[in-house]
């Protein structure tokens, strides 16, 4: 029997008590329990203390119970342990017992909670991790899961280990910089760090990764941060797809489209093309023929679809050459002969010969060998061609008849100004001696009338003796071009005496010549010729200077003389300044002013046969600047002088 004494000490202890308990017999038998138990079982307590502990467990748990319980030998209290009990609605629920024998007492102390509930959401839970294993292990993405300290691998599910090449055991612990090169694994590294300091999730559309058997992969990756509720970031959870197979598809899907859609621009330009296309199999028969086709040979794409192309278009004389041609071209394995173009003669279907430019190109589709042949109409080409070379023949025979025509005026001038200048110089002589005698006469005898025709006979003279040198230096350039005797020359010096020369002449007309040179222009020049062009520029600007001021310039600037004659009268047109250096040429009417329209001419033949330039820059009314630029010493000429 149990001690009563004792029974009264602990059943106020236990009475309350929201947990379950009981005391028990060692056989068994419940000589004590709380309301909790009871109410638990739903049984009144007699019931309860008649029968085993045992009878209450579920016949399934019986026997590991009565393993784990063996309460005659029970010396220590049980580790707590789990079973099903009966209840009086004939449910059952599962209890967690802790069973301790009362030292010094003949009584086992029972406690025991409801946890059912807990068993049963531990199920649950574990049923749930099973099912996320099953998926985790057989998703075919590769799910990885590093620590956010170290970003060491905690979790790695099977595809990625077929992705990576490595096992989970290799990879588990490790980190990026444990597998990868270190550009890489600093690349996953940073975005790693970039995630885990947010709080969103983070879509890497493509990243490359280079894996051990499957070579480099493209991914597109999703990096999760997870944090504890403080916001302290504990894990990095990845979800990566191996898009590489999806590039490829998508740049192969993207080839036969751009395939498709240049098929289709192709056919387009044939059937719109301005040249006949025209398909060929092997065998020479037609497969293709497109409209510009019909339109120039006049067959129907019907009526040549199979047919010889050699008896459709070509003269007997050409068709065994043509087949020839062909059977060249399809027995090259790799065809070099593509692309030909050649022409011939070709029929109509009216039977009209015609000339055609053919371009053959070859084309190998799988097992299939054809040809495309391109025919372009030349016969109006051919035509044009003809009257081309009928119009060059017939100008390079107007041009021989025009350079005989110059050759024989530039020699009747030289014959007439040879045959001018002979009876010239006596008169000139003559005129001066007339001239002396008469001023020899003495003041009072002088008929100033006779001394006046003299003079003015004298200087009409010298401008006939001008114009005639201006002939002679033309026939001269164009038989034999100017012969220069070169030489030192101060060009300053020579322009100074020019002006002077011409200043009395100038001044009878109200023209002022103003003139500043540098004092040390030397360079290696003709000086006759030289004189001569400057000479040119000076008279001109006096005659055409409208009685306005003249202004001379010379001077040195990098290593060419430049000489610059401006005046302020009639100017010159802008379609008139390009013609105004040629022979013949005048901007200005004979009847007004006199002339040859050589001066300028001459002029730009000596200034270039120096190596020099003459241009001119004018407006109508406003006067004219002509320029010359003239190198210091000629390439030939520093030669020649062996000047540095």
């Amino acid at each position: 029997m149990i001690d009563d004494d004792y029974l009264r000490s602990i059943k106020e202890l236990i009475y309350f008590s929201k947990d379950m308990i009981g005391l028990m017999s060692f056989d068994g038998i419940f000589k004590l329990s709380n309301p909790s138990l009871r109410n638990f079982l739903g049984i009144p307590q007699n019931e309860l203390f008649e029968k085993a502990f045992i009878q209450f467990v579920h016949e399934e748990d019986q026997n590991k119970t009565l393993i784990k319980v063996n309460l005659p030998s029970l010396g220590n209290a049980t580790n707590p342990f789990t079973n099903r009990y009966l209840r009086n609605d004939g449910s059952y629920r599962i209890l967690e017992w802790t069973l301790s024998p009362v030292k010094g007492r003949s009584f086992i102390l029972a406690v025991a909670r409801d946890v059912t509930h807990i068993k049963k959401t531990e199920e649950k839970l574990r049923k749930a991790h099973d099912f996320v294993e099953v998926i985790l292990e057989n998703v075919p993405n590769m799910i990885f899961v590093k620590d956010a300290q170290d970003l060491r691998f905690l979790r790695f599910n099977k595809a990625g280990e077929r992705l990576l090449g490595h096992s989970r055991e290799e990879l588990l612990g490790k980190n990026d910089f444990d597998f990868f090169s270190k550009d890489e694994a600093e690349f996953f590294t940073t975005k790693d760090r970039e995630v885990l300091s947010g709080r969103e999730v983070v879509e890497i559309p493509e990243e490359m990764i280079h894996t051990r058997y499957l070579g480099r992969r493209l991914l597109r990756t999703k990096k999760i941060p997870v944090h504890d509720s403080d916001g302290t970031p504990l894990y990095l959870l990845g979800i990566s797809e191996d898009i590489t197979e999806e590039k490829k598809l998508v740049a192969e899907s993207e080839k036969n489209k751009n395939i498709i859609k240049s098929a289709k621009m192709i056919n387009q330009l044939i059937q719109h093309s301005l040249d006949a296309v025209i398909g060929l199999n092997p065998t020479g028969n037609v497969i293709n023929w497109n409209p510009q086709a019909e339109s120039i040979f006049g067959w129907t794409k019907k009526e040549t679809i199979g047919q010889d192309i050699g008896v459709l278009l070509f003269p007997k004389n050409y068709q065994k050459r043509f087949n020839r041609c062909l059977n060249n071209i399809f027995s090259v394995q790799n065809n070099t002969q593509g692309n030909r173009r050649f022409e011939l003669e070709v029929l109509r279907k009216t039977g009209d010969l015609f000339s055609v430019e053919i371009s053959v190109t070859p084309l190998q589709e799988e097992d299939e060998r054809s040809l495309i042949v391109f025919v372009r109409d030349i016969s109006e080409r051919r035509n044009f061609e003809k009257k081309q070379l009928d119009l060059i023949k017939q100008e390079h025979e107007a041009r021989q008849a025009a350079e005989q025509t110059v050759n024989m005026r530039d020699d009747f001038l030289s014959i007439a100004a040879h045959e001018l200048k002979t009876p010239i110089t006596p008169i000139s002589i003559q005129l001066q001696m007339l001239e002396r005698c008469l001023k020899d006469l003495g003041t009072e005898k002088i008929n100033e009338k006779l001394l006046k025709m003299t003079q003015n006979s004298k200087f009409e003279l010298d401008r006939l003796t001008n114009l005639i040198d201006e002939l002679l230096d033309v026939s001269r350039i164009n038989a034999e071009g100017l012969v220069l005797n070169i030489q030192e020359v101060n060009l300053g010096d020579r322009i100074h005496k020019i002006i002077e020369r011409y200043r009395e002449a100038a001044l009878k007309k109200g023209t002022v010549i103003n003139e500043t040179l540098e004092s040390n222009i030397t360079g290696l020049w003709d000086l006759a010729r030289i004189e001569s062009a400057i000479e040119n520029l000076i008279t001109n600007a006096i005659k055409y200077g409208k009685g306005k001021p003249v202004a001379v310039t010379a001077g040195i600037k990098d290593k060419f003389a430049i000489i610059t004659v401006k005046d302020l009268g009639i100017g010159i047109s802008e379609k008139d300044k390009f013609k105004i250096f040629e022979r013949f040429e005048r901007a200005v009417s004979v009847k007004n002013f006199g002339g040859l329209g050589l001066g300028l001419y001459i002029a730009r033949k000596i200034v270039e046969a120096h190596g020099g330039s003459i241009q001119v820059e004018s407006e109508l009314g406003q006067g004219s600047v002509f320029s010359v630029k003239l190198p210091l010493a000629h390439e030939s000429f520093e030669k020649e002088f062996k000047l540095q």
